[in-house]
């Protein structure tokens, strides 16, 4: 309840019922004779009775996680260290990162769980995973009792079919009736995140992608999309392509929110000295140093912040 803040999000959280979380809160409450929570404005705030048993609890976590450790150096123990992370972090960091782990530490395992931010971040928050790989703009509004370490930068990029070049393109008037309805048409995401705002304000102040003709719960799906001729999107530069090459079907154009996707390793604070963790994180970020950009075009001049004014509404089908 401390980490969900709500006793919506915390059954979510826990795959409990609401009044299940209830229930269980009212007889804590009642087996040690004080109140925990208080209620405000929707919020479960910890009274200072409540976040006095909060620091017991994640002093006992800690010491559980020391016993682990210790047992770990035990003849045939395997320790499990589990992971969440977002598609393209899971398939191009983590396992050469996971290579250098165990080859130092052999008797770890690991469990790996591919989700959306949300589902990443929920799990860290639910305590399900240790580590969670995530872009930084995800954590909006969550983070408590989280460390983050950033490992790279991944740009948001436009992404157009192959047949649609935009390279030096000044105005929309330059192109053809086609590519301009191919321009009106989008590839959305839903992710629930401060992310889809800055993409929706960056397709309307360009009047562009004003008919959504798909949403996604990920940045490969759509990629795909983009290269079967559905529309444009955007999406970060890791989800349209690897070690260096983009997806076959689509053209990348570089866009003014290149720096706004810090990719980062996150996990809770008290396991801040855990040896496998901090091991993972490093190797992770060294990953990062060494992963190949794709080659991404100039940002076209009529998308270009000073042009943000035209408009597609003569055009759009």
């Amino acid at each position: 309840m401390w980490h969900a803040k709500t006793v919506s999000k915390a059954a979510k959280l826990l795959n409990l019922s609401q009044p299940t979380i209830s229930q269980h809160l009212a007889k804590l409450e009642a087996l040690v004779g004080v109140r925990l929570f208080d209620r405000r404005m929707a919020r479960m705030v910890p009274t200072t009775e409540g976040m006095t048993l909060v620091q017991h609890a994640l002093r006992v976590l800690r010491e559980m996680q020391r016993l682990e450790e210790g047992l770990a150096g035990g003849a045939g123990w395997t320790r499990t260290l589990r992971i969440a992370g977002i598609g393209s972090m899971v398939r191009l960091l983590l396992p050469p990162a996971l290579h250098e782990v165990q080859a130092a530490m052999p008797e770890l395992a690991f469990d790996i769980h591919e989700g959306s931010p949300a589902d990443v971040v929920e799990m860290l928050d639910a305590r399900r995973v240790a580590v969670g790989l995530v872009a930084a703009t995800a954590l909006d509004g969550s983070g408590a009792g989280l460390l983050q370490v950033p490992l790279m930068n991944d740009p948001y990029v436009l992404v157009v079919p192959q047949a649609l070049e935009l390279d030096g393109v000044a105005a929309l008037a330059d192109l053809a009736p086609e590519q301009r309805q191919m321009l009106s048409r989008s590839v959305r995401f839903v992710f629930g995140s401060r992310s889809d705002t800055r993409m929706e304000n960056w397709y309307r102040s360009r009047s562009l992608g004003q008919r959504v003709v798909a949403e996604c719960r990920s940045f490969e799906a759509a990629v795909a999309l983009v290269g079967a001729g559905l529309g444009i999107c955007l999406a970060p530069a890791m989800s349209s392509g690897s070690d260096g090459n983009r997806l076959s079907g689509v053209r990348l154009y570089a866009t003014e929110l290149a720096a706004e996707r810090p990719l980062v390793a996150v996990f809770l604070e008290e396991h801040r000295h855990d040896p496998a963790i901090t091991a993972l994180v490093e190797a992770l970020r060294v990953v990062g140093t060494r992963c190949r950009h794709l080659a991404v075009g100039a940002v076209p001049p009529f998308l270009s912040a000073a042009a943000g004014g035209h408009s597609m509404s003569a055009t759009t089908p």
